[in-house]
């Protein structure tokens, strides 16, 4: 839904934090989520920005880009409440094409299972974070970052049964 990007922002924000710099992860210097790796040219700019004193201006160009990069590419405006920034949040987690594949089998149960039981489709949200920690215990870096991850999705569950007002670290 268009009105939910800034929930997933804030959300976002509370696990990714503005700056986190260099934590020895092997991605370099995290800003606003993005790292030196994966967006070198990005993260230069943000930080150049951020440590300039023009914090809000580089908060502005972060915020874009993600909706750019993952809500409006996985067309999360019109997907159900709530689901969309599960989905968002997976995306920007572990990648476009996880979050493809969460949302997909999402949909596929709803329809093969749940569809006829007058499962409220309001409620997909809750299959998208199964299917979601379904596919990270499959990924080989889980035994490094599987109890970090299962904490996010934890915390996102809180952050969205509490219609956007309770965030915390598990």
């Amino acid at each position: 839904m268009k009105e939910n990007f800034n929930y997933f922002w804030k959300f976002l924000m509370f696990w990714e934090k503005e700056y986190a710099g260099d934590i020895n992860d092997g991605a370099g210097i995290t800003i606003y989520g993005f790292t030196e790796r994966f967006h070198p040219e990005l993260v230069k700019e943000l930080k150049e920005l951020y440590l300039s004193g023009r914090k809000d201006v580089a908060e502005v160009k972060a915020k874009e880009f993600t909706k750019k990069l993952y809500w409006d590419a996985l067309d999360c405006d019109n997907l159900e409440h709530k689901l969309d920034i599960v989905i968002a949040d997976c995306a920007f987690n572990q990648g476009k094409s996880i979050a493809k594949e969460v949302k997909r089998k999402t949909l596929e149960d709803y329809i093969a299972f749940l569809k006829e039981e007058d499962y409220l489709v309001r409620h997909l949200w809750l299959i998208a974070l199964i299917k979601r920690s379904d596919y990270y215990d499959e990924l080989r870096s889980y035994d490094k970052f599987g109890r970090g991850w299962s904490k996010r999705i934890i915390s996102l569950y809180d952050y969205l049964l509490t219609d956007y007002k309770e965030l915390k670290w598990d």
